[in-house]
Protein backbone atom coordinates (compact mmCIF):
# COMPACT_ATOMS: atom_id res chain seq x y z
CA UNK A 1 0.00 0.00 0.00
CA UNK A 2 1.26 3.28 -1.03
CA UNK A 3 2.00 5.97 1.69
CA UNK A 4 -0.58 8.44 0.82
CA UNK A 5 -3.54 5.29 0.51
CA UNK A 6 -1.70 4.28 4.04
CA UNK A 7 -2.32 8.06 5.23
CA UNK A 8 -5.83 7.88 4.09
CA UNK A 9 -7.49 5.63 6.44
CA UNK A 10 -5.71 7.85 9.38
CA UNK A 11 -7.54 11.18 8.04
CA UNK A 12 -10.81 8.98 8.50
CA UNK A 13 -10.68 7.91 11.86
CA UNK A 14 -8.33 10.54 13.21
CA UNK A 15 -10.94 13.08 14.69
CA UNK A 16 -9.80 16.17 16.44
CA UNK A 17 -12.62 17.21 18.52
CA UNK A 18 -12.27 19.75 21.36
CA UNK A 19 -13.44 16.71 23.75
CA UNK A 20 -9.43 16.78 23.10
CA UNK A 21 -8.32 20.31 23.52
CA UNK A 22 -10.19 20.40 26.47
CA UNK A 23 -8.54 17.26 28.24
CA UNK A 24 -5.15 19.06 27.10
CA UNK A 25 -5.74 22.57 28.89
CA UNK A 26 -6.39 19.84 32.08
CA UNK A 27 -3.54 17.86 31.69
CA UNK A 28 -1.36 21.34 31.60
CA UNK A 29 -2.31 22.63 34.65
CA UNK A 30 -2.35 19.18 36.58
CA UNK A 31 0.95 19.86 38.62
CA UNK A 32 0.00 16.23 40.56
CA UNK A 33 -0.55 14.37 37.69
CA UNK A 34 2.06 11.34 37.03
CA UNK A 35 0.82 11.85 33.23
CA UNK A 36 0.88 14.72 31.27
CA UNK A 37 0.74 15.77 28.11
CA UNK A 38 0.70 19.01 25.07
CA UNK A 39 -0.31 18.02 21.61
CA UNK A 40 -2.84 15.48 21.38
CA UNK A 41 -5.98 13.68 18.83
CA UNK A 42 -8.57 11.64 19.46
CA UNK A 43 -9.05 8.03 17.73
CA UNK A 44 -12.18 6.67 16.66
CA UNK A 45 -13.65 3.76 18.50
CA UNK A 46 -15.35 2.15 15.74
CA UNK A 47 -15.61 2.13 11.64
CA UNK A 48 -17.47 -0.47 10.42
CA UNK A 49 -19.89 -0.61 13.35
CA UNK A 50 -20.80 -4.43 13.98
CA UNK A 51 -23.90 -4.74 15.43
CA UNK A 52 -24.26 -6.79 18.80
CA UNK A 53 -24.87 -10.31 17.27
CA UNK A 54 -21.46 -9.69 16.19
CA UNK A 55 -19.11 -9.20 19.46
CA UNK A 56 -18.59 -12.69 20.05
CA UNK A 57 -17.04 -13.19 16.45
CA UNK A 58 -13.54 -12.78 16.65
CA UNK A 59 -12.81 -12.19 13.29
CA UNK A 60 -14.83 -9.06 13.73
CA UNK A 61 -13.71 -7.91 17.02
CA UNK A 62 -9.59 -8.21 16.99
CA UNK A 63 -7.62 -6.72 16.91
CA UNK A 64 -9.36 -4.66 19.46
CA UNK A 65 -10.10 -1.64 19.12
CA UNK A 66 -10.86 -1.79 15.81
CA UNK A 67 -8.71 1.12 14.67
CA UNK A 68 -5.89 -1.46 14.91
CA UNK A 69 -6.75 -2.90 11.53
CA UNK A 70 -6.83 0.42 10.02
CA UNK A 71 -3.88 2.56 11.32
CA UNK A 72 -0.29 0.55 11.82
CA UNK A 73 3.24 1.76 13.65
CA UNK A 74 3.83 3.61 10.87
CA UNK A 75 0.77 6.15 10.78
CA UNK A 76 0.91 6.29 14.69
CA UNK A 77 4.68 6.95 13.92
CA UNK A 78 4.01 9.70 11.35
CA UNK A 79 1.62 11.50 14.08
CA UNK A 80 4.97 11.47 16.88
CA UNK A 81 6.66 13.50 13.55
CA UNK A 82 3.97 15.66 13.27
CA UNK A 83 4.47 16.82 16.85
CA UNK A 84 1.66 14.77 18.68
CA UNK A 85 2.64 13.83 22.13
CA UNK A 86 -1.13 11.85 22.89
CA UNK A 87 -3.65 9.76 21.75
CA UNK A 88 -6.87 9.89 23.48
CA UNK A 89 -7.96 6.27 22.64
CA UNK A 90 -11.88 5.70 22.85
CA UNK A 91 -12.85 2.09 24.03
CA UNK A 92 -16.23 1.00 23.35
CA UNK A 93 -17.52 -1.03 26.93
CA UNK A 94 -20.45 -2.27 25.56
CA UNK A 95 -19.51 -5.59 24.72
CA UNK A 96 -17.76 -6.10 28.21
CA UNK A 97 -21.28 -5.15 29.43
CA UNK A 98 -22.50 -8.21 27.32
CA UNK A 99 -23.14 -11.74 28.42
CA UNK A 100 -22.63 -13.85 25.04
CA UNK A 101 -19.60 -12.82 24.04
CA UNK A 102 -18.10 -13.63 27.90
CA UNK A 103 -15.75 -15.82 26.17
CA UNK A 104 -13.93 -13.65 24.04
CA UNK A 105 -13.53 -10.86 27.19
CA UNK A 106 -10.21 -11.78 28.05
CA UNK A 107 -8.74 -10.94 24.43
CA UNK A 108 -10.79 -7.46 24.21
CA UNK A 109 -9.46 -6.64 27.33
CA UNK A 110 -5.93 -7.96 25.99
CA UNK A 111 -6.43 -6.01 22.73
CA UNK A 112 -6.66 -2.77 24.51
CA UNK A 113 -3.60 -3.27 26.19
CA UNK A 114 -1.75 -4.29 23.13
CA UNK A 115 -3.14 -1.01 21.25
CA UNK A 116 -2.07 0.85 24.46
CA UNK A 117 1.45 -0.17 24.27
CA UNK A 118 1.43 0.23 20.24
CA UNK A 119 1.18 3.30 20.85
CA UNK A 120 3.73 3.96 23.57
CA UNK A 121 6.07 2.40 21.56
CA UNK A 122 5.63 5.05 18.71
CA UNK A 123 6.63 7.29 21.28
CA UNK A 124 3.35 8.66 22.15
CA UNK A 125 1.35 8.80 25.49
CA UNK A 126 -2.34 7.58 25.76
CA UNK A 127 -5.58 7.92 27.66
CA UNK A 128 -7.55 4.91 27.75
CA UNK A 129 -11.35 6.18 27.23
CA UNK A 130 -14.41 3.88 28.23
CA UNK A 131 -16.44 5.48 25.55
CA UNK A 132 -20.36 4.57 25.86
CA UNK A 133 -22.61 5.41 22.49
CA UNK A 134 -26.54 5.38 22.83
CA UNK A 135 -28.03 2.03 22.04
CA UNK A 136 -29.70 1.52 19.49
CA UNK A 137 -31.67 -1.09 16.75
CA UNK A 138 -28.12 -2.97 16.54
CA UNK A 139 -27.01 -3.15 20.40
CA UNK A 140 -28.76 -3.43 23.15
CA UNK A 141 -26.91 -0.98 25.66
CA UNK A 142 -25.54 2.05 26.05
CA UNK A 143 -25.21 5.37 28.04
CA UNK A 144 -28.98 5.28 29.05
CA UNK A 145 -29.32 2.03 29.93
CA UNK A 146 -26.53 2.33 32.21
CA UNK A 147 -27.51 5.61 33.71
CA UNK A 148 -30.92 4.03 34.26
CA UNK A 149 -30.59 0.86 35.69
CA UNK A 150 -28.67 0.22 39.14
CA UNK A 151 -27.94 -3.78 37.76
CA UNK A 152 -25.91 -2.29 34.07
CA UNK A 153 -24.55 0.53 36.51
CA UNK A 154 -22.90 -2.35 38.65
CA UNK A 155 -21.59 -4.30 36.09
CA UNK A 156 -20.33 -0.90 34.19
CA UNK A 157 -18.12 -0.34 37.85
CA UNK A 158 -16.89 -4.10 37.59
CA UNK A 159 -15.83 -3.30 33.80
CA UNK A 160 -13.64 0.06 35.17
CA UNK A 161 -12.57 -2.16 37.56
CA UNK A 162 -11.43 -4.75 35.38
CA UNK A 163 -9.93 -2.41 32.59
CA UNK A 164 -8.16 -0.45 35.41
CA UNK A 165 -6.46 -3.58 36.81
CA UNK A 166 -5.23 -4.37 32.92
CA UNK A 167 -3.72 -1.07 32.59
CA UNK A 168 -2.19 -1.23 35.92
CA UNK A 169 1.17 -2.62 35.44
CA UNK A 170 1.57 0.17 32.47
CA UNK A 171 3.86 3.35 33.05
CA UNK A 172 2.29 5.82 34.69
CA UNK A 173 3.94 8.80 32.81
CA UNK A 174 2.96 7.48 29.78
CA UNK A 175 -0.65 5.68 30.24
CA UNK A 176 -3.88 7.54 31.79
CA UNK A 177 -6.93 6.31 32.65
CA UNK A 178 -10.48 7.51 31.75
CA UNK A 179 -13.44 6.11 33.44
CA UNK A 180 -16.02 7.10 31.67
CA UNK A 181 -17.25 10.05 28.30
CA UNK A 182 -19.58 12.21 28.49
CA UNK A 183 -21.95 10.82 30.86
CA UNK A 184 -25.65 11.53 30.09
CA UNK A 185 -26.62 12.20 33.54
CA UNK A 186 -28.02 15.83 35.56
CA UNK A 187 -28.90 17.79 32.66
CA UNK A 188 -30.55 20.61 33.35
CA UNK A 189 -34.15 19.59 32.69
CA UNK A 190 -33.32 16.52 34.56
CA UNK A 191 -33.38 18.36 37.71
CA UNK A 192 -30.98 15.53 39.26
CA UNK A 193 -27.92 15.11 41.32
CA UNK A 194 -26.86 11.61 40.49
CA UNK A 195 -23.09 11.97 38.75
CA UNK A 196 -20.80 12.74 41.82
CA UNK A 197 -21.93 9.75 43.80
CA UNK A 198 -21.85 7.53 40.70
CA UNK A 199 -18.31 8.90 39.75
CA UNK A 200 -16.66 8.27 43.05
CA UNK A 201 -17.84 5.06 42.84
CA UNK A 202 -15.97 4.62 39.24
CA UNK A 203 -13.13 6.47 40.89
CA UNK A 204 -13.06 3.77 43.70
CA UNK A 205 -13.29 0.76 41.50
CA UNK A 206 -10.38 2.50 38.87
CA UNK A 207 -8.23 3.61 41.96
CA UNK A 208 -8.16 0.29 43.91
CA UNK A 209 -7.03 -1.76 40.86
CA UNK A 210 -4.84 1.13 39.54
CA UNK A 211 -2.79 3.03 42.55
CA UNK A 212 -0.28 4.91 40.12
CA UNK A 213 -1.88 5.58 36.88
CA UNK A 214 -3.61 8.98 36.34
CA UNK A 215 -7.27 8.91 36.29
CA UNK A 216 -9.29 11.37 33.92
CA UNK A 217 -12.70 12.95 35.86
CA UNK A 218 -15.54 15.06 34.61
CA UNK A 219 -18.89 16.84 35.20
CA UNK A 220 -22.39 15.00 34.14
CA UNK A 221 -24.06 16.28 31.21
CA UNK A 222 -22.16 15.43 28.30
CA UNK A 223 -19.33 16.47 30.75
CA UNK A 224 -19.89 20.46 29.79
CA UNK A 225 -17.87 23.28 31.81
CA UNK A 226 -21.09 24.52 33.62
CA UNK A 227 -21.45 20.64 34.88
CA UNK A 228 -17.69 20.24 35.70
CA UNK A 229 -18.23 23.58 37.88
CA UNK A 230 -21.23 22.31 39.87
CA UNK A 231 -18.50 19.22 41.07
CA UNK A 232 -17.04 19.59 44.53
CA UNK A 233 -12.36 18.01 43.55
CA UNK A 234 -12.56 17.64 47.11
CA UNK A 235 -15.07 14.88 47.52
CA UNK A 236 -12.74 12.78 45.74
CA UNK A 237 -9.37 12.98 48.02
CA UNK A 238 -6.62 11.77 45.13
CA UNK A 239 -3.71 14.48 43.77
CA UNK A 240 -3.49 12.44 40.86
CA UNK A 241 -6.57 13.71 38.86
CA UNK A 242 -7.14 15.31 35.76
CA UNK A 243 -10.39 17.15 35.81
CA UNK A 244 -11.93 17.89 32.08
CA UNK A 245 -14.43 19.11 30.31
CA UNK A 246 -15.27 18.68 26.49
CA UNK A 247 -16.71 21.79 24.34
CA UNK A 248 -17.46 21.85 20.49
CA UNK A 249 -18.42 25.39 20.09
CA UNK A 250 -18.76 26.35 17.05
CA UNK A 251 -20.40 22.88 16.51
CA UNK A 252 -20.82 24.31 12.92
CA UNK A 253 -17.14 23.85 12.23
CA UNK A 254 -16.43 20.96 14.74
CA UNK A 255 -19.01 18.79 13.67
CA UNK A 256 -19.57 19.33 9.60
CA UNK A 257 -20.13 16.33 7.61
CA UNK A 258 -21.20 14.26 10.88
CA UNK A 259 -24.21 12.70 9.48
CA UNK A 260 -25.30 11.16 12.95
CA UNK A 261 -26.06 14.80 14.06
CA UNK A 262 -28.67 15.11 11.92
CA UNK A 263 -30.53 18.67 10.18
CA UNK A 264 -28.38 19.82 7.58
CA UNK A 265 -25.02 18.94 9.27
CA UNK A 266 -24.13 16.61 6.48
CA UNK A 267 -24.13 19.17 4.12
CA UNK A 268 -21.51 21.41 5.75
CA UNK A 269 -18.51 20.22 4.35
CA UNK A 270 -14.91 22.46 3.63
CA UNK A 271 -15.62 25.07 6.65
CA UNK A 272 -11.76 25.84 7.46
CA UNK A 273 -10.27 26.55 10.72
CA UNK A 274 -10.17 29.29 11.44
CA UNK A 275 -12.31 30.61 8.66
CA UNK A 276 -9.63 33.20 7.69
CA UNK A 277 -7.00 30.35 6.72
CA UNK A 278 -8.68 30.87 3.13
CA UNK A 279 -9.02 34.50 1.08
CA UNK A 280 -12.52 35.98 1.17
CA UNK A 281 -13.16 34.57 -2.23
CA UNK A 282 -12.67 30.81 -1.62
CA UNK A 283 -14.19 30.72 1.86
CA UNK A 284 -17.38 32.46 -0.40
CA UNK A 285 -17.12 29.53 -2.43
CA UNK A 286 -16.85 26.90 0.70
CA UNK A 287 -19.90 28.78 1.73
CA UNK A 288 -22.05 28.96 -1.78
CA UNK A 289 -21.05 24.73 -2.50
CA UNK A 290 -22.93 24.07 1.19
CA UNK A 291 -25.86 26.41 0.45
CA UNK A 292 -26.07 24.65 -3.00
CA UNK A 293 -25.80 21.32 -1.45
CA UNK A 294 -28.58 21.86 1.29
CA UNK A 295 -31.25 23.00 -1.65
CA UNK A 296 -30.04 19.70 -3.41
CA UNK A 297 -29.82 17.00 -0.84
CA UNK A 298 -31.18 18.05 2.32
CA UNK A 299 -34.47 16.88 3.46
CA UNK A 300 -37.63 18.88 2.42
CA UNK A 301 -37.99 20.86 5.56
CA UNK A 302 -34.63 22.44 5.75
CA UNK A 303 -34.66 22.46 1.69
CA UNK A 304 -37.65 24.93 1.89
CA UNK A 305 -36.04 26.79 5.00
CA UNK A 306 -38.57 25.07 7.87
CA UNK A 307 -37.24 24.70 11.50
CA UNK A 308 -37.26 20.76 11.68
CA UNK A 309 -38.17 20.31 15.24
CA UNK A 310 -40.62 22.81 14.86
CA UNK A 311 -41.81 20.57 11.73
CA UNK A 312 -41.31 17.60 13.96
CA UNK A 313 -43.74 18.75 16.39
CA UNK A 314 -45.87 19.95 13.72
CA UNK A 315 -46.48 16.23 12.41
CA UNK A 316 -46.72 14.74 16.11
CA UNK A 317 -49.45 17.13 16.83
CA UNK A 318 -51.49 16.33 14.42
CA UNK A 319 -53.84 13.25 13.10
CA UNK A 320 -51.07 11.00 11.83
CA UNK A 321 -49.31 11.01 15.86
CA UNK A 322 -49.03 7.82 16.97
CA UNK A 323 -45.86 5.63 17.86
CA UNK A 324 -45.05 4.24 14.98
CA UNK A 325 -44.38 8.12 13.26
CA UNK A 326 -42.79 8.96 16.64
CA UNK A 327 -40.15 6.25 15.78
CA UNK A 328 -39.91 6.85 12.23
CA UNK A 329 -39.40 10.96 12.01
CA UNK A 330 -36.03 10.92 13.68
CA UNK A 331 -34.63 8.52 11.25
CA UNK A 332 -36.00 10.78 8.23
CA UNK A 333 -34.32 13.82 9.87
CA UNK A 334 -30.95 12.38 10.36
CA UNK A 335 -30.95 10.65 7.17
CA UNK A 336 -29.96 7.17 9.00
CA UNK A 337 -32.32 4.21 8.39
CA UNK A 338 -31.44 1.06 11.04
CA UNK A 339 -33.60 -1.79 10.32
CA UNK A 340 -36.12 -1.32 13.25
CA UNK A 341 -38.82 -3.41 10.46
CA UNK A 342 -36.56 -3.80 7.31
CA UNK A 343 -38.14 -3.19 3.97
CA UNK A 344 -37.75 -6.76 3.18
CA UNK A 345 -40.15 -8.03 5.30
CA UNK A 346 -42.51 -5.05 4.98
CA UNK A 347 -42.55 -5.68 1.30
CA UNK A 348 -43.26 -9.55 2.01
CA UNK A 349 -46.14 -8.20 4.38
CA UNK A 350 -47.23 -6.22 1.42
CA UNK A 351 -47.27 -8.71 -1.06
CA UNK A 352 -49.33 -11.05 1.46
CA UNK A 353 -51.75 -8.20 1.74
CA UNK A 354 -52.03 -7.56 -1.82
CA UNK A 355 -52.31 -10.94 -2.89
CA UNK A 356 -54.86 -11.76 -0.30
CA UNK A 357 -57.15 -8.70 -1.82
CA UNK A 358 -56.98 -10.22 -5.15
CA UNK A 359 -57.95 -13.34 -4.20
CA UNK A 360 -60.73 -11.99 -1.98
CA UNK A 361 -62.14 -9.47 -4.48
CA UNK A 362 -61.26 -6.40 -2.68
CA UNK A 363 -59.65 -3.85 -4.39
CA UNK A 364 -56.30 -2.48 -2.43
CA UNK A 365 -54.64 0.61 -4.75
CA UNK A 366 -52.64 2.27 -2.02
CA UNK A 367 -51.45 -1.52 -1.11
CA UNK A 368 -50.50 -2.03 -4.40
CA UNK A 369 -48.95 1.18 -4.71
CA UNK A 370 -46.83 0.53 -1.37
CA UNK A 371 -45.84 -2.63 -2.53
CA UNK A 372 -44.39 -1.03 -5.55
CA UNK A 373 -42.39 1.17 -3.94
CA UNK A 374 -41.40 -1.16 -1.47
CA UNK A 375 -40.03 -4.04 -4.71
CA UNK A 376 -38.32 -0.64 -5.74
CA UNK A 377 -36.24 -0.20 -2.46
CA UNK A 378 -35.12 -3.61 -2.26
CA UNK A 379 -34.42 -3.89 -5.85
CA UNK A 380 -32.05 -0.98 -5.53
CA UNK A 381 -30.26 -2.62 -2.78
CA UNK A 382 -32.05 -0.88 0.41
CA UNK A 383 -33.94 -4.15 1.59
CA UNK A 384 -32.18 -4.77 5.05
CA UNK A 385 -32.75 -0.97 5.84
CA UNK A 386 -35.67 0.52 8.00
CA UNK A 387 -38.82 0.69 6.18
CA UNK A 388 -38.77 4.30 6.06
CA UNK A 389 -35.76 4.02 3.77
CA UNK A 390 -38.28 3.62 0.97
CA UNK A 391 -37.94 7.21 0.37
CA UNK A 392 -34.39 6.33 -1.28
CA UNK A 393 -36.28 4.90 -4.00
CA UNK A 394 -38.39 7.47 -3.99
CA UNK A 395 -35.88 9.89 -4.38
CA UNK A 396 -34.51 7.41 -7.00
CA UNK A 397 -37.24 7.68 -9.07
CA UNK A 398 -36.73 11.76 -9.00
CA UNK A 399 -39.02 12.81 -6.33
CA UNK A 400 -36.00 14.14 -4.57
CA UNK A 401 -35.06 14.14 -0.98
CA UNK A 402 -37.95 14.32 1.67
Amino acid sequence: MSGSNRMAPLLAMIKTLMAAAALLAALATAQAATFSARRGLNLDQWVTWPGADRWADAETMLPYPEWRKFLGEAELKALKDAGFDFLRMPVDPSPFLAADNAALHDRLYAGVLDSARMINRAGIKVVVDLHLIAAGANRGIGMGEVMRDPAAFDRYVEVVRRMARTLSGEDPALVAFEPMNEPVVDCEADGTDLWPERQRRLFAAARASATRLTLVLTGGCYSSAAALARMEPKDIPDDNLVWTFHSYEPFLLTHQGAGWTGDFMPYVIGLPYPLDALPRAGLDAALDAIRAGIRKKAPFARRHGLDLAQFHEVLLSGQLACDLLRAKVPLLEKGEFPPQAAIRNVCESSRLVVETAKESGVPAPLAEVSLALNRAAVDLGFGDEDMIAVVKAYEAMGGGPL
